[in-house]
């Protein structure tokens, strides 16, 4: 459905900044599923480090993503 909505006012959101925004951090938060998956698949502490860093920032992506989505709702009209 996410696909019909863009599809709806695709030359509109393109352009918009909260659309941009949204996909670039869904994008890092994809991006940081590679390095958690190899760190699990390794069998690795899961108390260390690096982990927490990938964690942290997948968290805050994935929130950011869904912030700048709901953004869309009342920015772009």
């Amino acid at each position: 459905t996410g696909v019909l909505l863009f599809m709806k006012n695709a030359t509109t959101l393109a352009t918009a900044l909260p659309f941009l925004v949204k996909m670039s951090l869904v994008a890092a938060s994809i991006a940081t599923l590679v390095p958690i998956r190899a760190h699990v698949l390794r069998g690795v502490d899961v108390e260390a480090g690096p982990i927490r860093f990938w964690a942290i920032a997948s968290i805050l992506a994935w929130t950011g993503a869904v912030t700048a989505g709901r953004l869309l709702a009342y920015l772009i009209v």
